[in-house]
């Protein structure tokens, strides 16, 4: 099957998730209520330094500083289903790409990554209760920055040059950006445990989420395994590089995208 073949079959795949998405997500969340009670949990929340009446006394004030919910990270998951699909259109029809693939790099594939896999990152990250606002920033910096490593690899390899220096920093920022999310998730955890043992309307975090972190951060690092493959055997063809890379594309999403039904239909009752 041709790579033309591949982009056209997987532009229709990502543009049917995104319409199914669009119209269960609506279904569902009318179905099963997100709990109000538990919504200030997917909150983004800085802390400000609040002076009260004399004498003055200095605190900690936890105010939201952008409102989000379930519906905020389903949105972002139909998004980017279409951005993913326009680009598969742009390979599939596109007389760049052929010149691409035979320049053994296409780099408008990491243009894609930064842009979908960032906002795969941002819905991971909610989904755990993240709410430190800085904290999105330098992880959506972070994943930019490694995904641009992975132009970066692909260019050495295809001139004869290393990766390894790029491809360790790639998995370094790859390794921190998940141990940040599940540190603050089971910080998170462990006080809303707390606050159950004292607030029987507060109820614990969905438990298919750990499932989540794991299979998705499996997925992600394989990506970095086809280009550890591809720096191992250069010679390989790049045809079949960038086949595998649009298989894992779409078997990646559709898995998140899974985690999310399954959560829009019954497992975010608990949310």
């Amino acid at each position: 099957m041709s790579l033309t073949t591949y982009n056209w079959i997987a532009s229709g795949a990502h543009f049917t998730l995104g319409t199914f998405f669009s119209i269960f997500f609506p279904i569902m969340n009318n179905k099963y209520p997100q709990n109000q009670n538990i919504r200030n949990l997917l909150a983004l929340q800085d802390h400000n330094i609040l002076f009260q009446d004399n004498p003055v006394v200095l605190g900690w004030k936890s105010e939201p500083s952008v409102d989000t919910s379930l519906t905020t990270a389903q949105v972002m998951l139909i998004a980017f289903y279409y951005i993913t699909s326009i680009f598969h259109g742009i390979y599939a029809s596109s007389e760049l790409y052929p010149e691409m693939i035979k320049n053994k790099n296409n780099y408008l594939r990491w243009v894609e990554y930064a842009i979908t896999s960032t906002l795969m990152l941002n819905i991971i990250a909610l989904l755990s209760t993240l709410k430190d606002t800085n904290t999105f920033i330098l992880l959506n910096s972070c994943n930019v920055v490694m995904v641009s490593l992975g132009q970066i690899i692909e260019e050495n390899i295809r001139d004869g040059k290393s990766p390894i220096v790029p491809m360790i920093a790639s998995f370094f920022l790859l390794f921190s950006e998940f141990f940040v999310i599940v540190r603050d998730y089971i910080r998170h955890v462990n006080q809303i445990s707390d606050y159950i043992s004292t607030d029987s309307t507060i109820e614990p975090i969905p438990g298919w989420i750990p499932y989540m972190f794991i299979v998705l951060f499996l997925f992600f690092s394989c990506f970095g395994m086809i280009a550890l493959y591809q720096s191992v055997y250069p010679d390989t063809k790049y045809e079949f590089i960038e086949k595998t890379y649009i298989i894992l594309s779409l078997v990646a999403k559709t898995a998140l995208g899974g985690f999310m039904a399954y959560g829009a239909a019954g497992g975010q009752q608990r949310f």
